[in-house]
Formats: C-alpha cells, sequence, structure tokens
C-alpha cells in the first residue's frame, strides 16, 4: 500500500510539472461609480493534457475585496477561496505591508488544452492614487494540496481618480513577471 502511494504521489507531481497555464488576456473596465465593484476577465490558455486543479491568486490592496465566481473551458466551474492557497501565495511572495493575497481554486480538475476563462470582482477602497494588482494562475493537487505550483504571473498598475460621481480607472501595462 505504501508503495501505490508513494507511485500516485509522484505521478500526481510529474503531472503537475508537465502542464502549463498562461495568462492571455485580462480585461477590466476604465470607469465605474464609487463603492461599485468591477468585474475581472482573466483569460487563461492551457497546452497539457494531463489534468489537475488551478488556481488563481490575486494581489489586491488590504482594503479591497476580491470575490471570485466561475470558470469556462473545457470545463465549467466555481473558483472556491481558499486559505490554503492564500496562505501558499504568501508564504512564496510574502504581500509587500497594505496588501494580501487571496487564493481561489477550482472545484474540479481543469482538462484539455485550449482556453479558460475566469470571471471575478474587485471592490476597490475610496481613496485615489496607484495601487498595485498581481495575478497568478498556476496547478495544485486539490483545495487543501499539498502541492502547488506557479505557471504565469502578471502584475499591473491602476490609478484610481474620480469624485462622488464617477471613479476612473487608469491600467498601466499588463507585464510577465515569470
Amino acid at each position: 500500500m505504501r508503495i501505490r502511494t508513494v507511485f500516485f504521489a509522484a505521478a500526481l507531481l510529474a503531472g503537475l510539472a508537465a502542464g502549463c497555464l498562461e495568462i492571455s488576456e485580462v480585461r477590466m473596465p476604465s470607469r465605474l461609480s464609487p463603492g461599485e465593484r468591477f468585474p475581472v476577465s482573466l483569460y487563461v490558455m492551457t497546452d497539457s493534457d494531463q489534468a489537475a486543479s488551478g488556481f488563481l491568486g490575486v494581489l489586491i490592496p488590504a482594503d479591497w475585496s476580491v470575490e471570485a465566481v466561475y470558470y469556462r473551458g473545457y470545463s465549467t466551474g466555481c473558483l472556491n477561496p481558499s486559505r490554503t492557497c492564500s496562505a501558499w501565495l504568501e508564504f512564496n511572495d510574502p504581500a509587500p505591508d497594505g496588501c494580501r493575497w487571496c487564493g481561489f481554486v477550482t472545484d474540479e480538475a481543469l482538462e484539455g488544452r485550449g482556453a479558460y476563462h475566469a470571471e471575478f470582482y474587485l471592490q476597490p477602497d475610496h481613496l485615489s492614487g496607484g495601487r498595485k494588482l498581481v495575478f497568478i494562475v498556476g496547478a495544485c493537487d486539490g483545495p487543501s494540496g499539498s502541492r502547488w505550483e506557479e505557471l504565469d504571473r502578471r502584475e499591473v498598475w491602476v490609478q484610481l481618480e474620480g469624485d462622488t460621481e464617477v471613479i476612473h480607472l487608469s491600467w498601466g501595462r499588463l507585464k510577465a513577471q515569470c
């Protein structure tokens, strides 16, 4: 029994390492009403036939909130909040002062080559100025898994300017970090 367990774990780790997820596009609005949450659409390409759970990590200002909703592609499902994922992100890349990591895990394993689309919402604070956001995608062996692998990362600066009527969001160039 012990040999099977070790073999299964080794096979799973090899499967995670063989896969690749890459962020191809991030869509966000350019204006919103004060206090309004806004959608973020993250498009991810996969080039592996291996099946593993996917995860999404978002680095946001501490006073912001994030709510993940769903993913679509070869399979469709929910992005569930994961304390384990958030802790793994914080351990591997400590959040700067005034920021925090939020992690989400797919409710099912992602399978097949092609595109996935993740939809989530951000709720900004009411302060004008620049903020750094970081988006990470990766693979893991489940919501409370012991194996996590970051596969792509994008960073963007957002400038919030506005009054009581409209807040304008100016997005910096999305840049790769890997």
